[in-house]
């Protein structure tokens, strides 16, 4: 049996010639304001290109994965995790609780590590969270 993983991405490119107000912190960003010589490509060249880039490093890091686990991965995971801290609430599919706490950090397996009040962790393997 193989292992496998699906990620879920959006990648924005090419800014359209108005940008979307989105309101709030949030302001969308593009790879072309990063890389200004994407904004003069034929579009379908740019993304392309984007793909392929992206490919290219999901792929290594998906050897890497399918050879020696997460573990190896989980540091610089976590290095960039933007949960870590944060008080979520975990759902399942239903919206039942699973799980709620501060986000301590992502264990060797990929789990999510939440800490309750009382210093309690929690690994949960699956769910939505919901940042509290």
């Amino acid at each position: 049996m193989r292992a496998g993983v699906c990620v879920g991405t959006g990648v924005n490119v090419i800014p359209p010639v108005e940008r979307a107000e989105v309101g709030g912190k949030n302001v969308p960003a593009y790879v072309a304001d990063i890389v200004p010589a994407l904004a003069h490509e034929d579009p379908t060249d740019a993304l392309d290109c984007v793909f392929d880039a992206i490919a290219i490093e999901f792929s290594l890091l998906y050897q890497l994965w399918t050879r020696d686990g997460f573990e190896p991965l989980a540091g610089e995971y976590n290095e960039h995790a933007l949960l870590s801290g944060k008080q979520v609430r975990l759902v399942d599919r239903e919206g039942t609780l699973i799980a709620e706490g501060t986000v301590a950090r992502v264990d060797s397996f990929g789990r999510l590590v939440l800490c309750d009040d009382a210093g309690l962790e929690t690994p949960v393997t699956s769910g939505e969270a919901h940042i509290a």
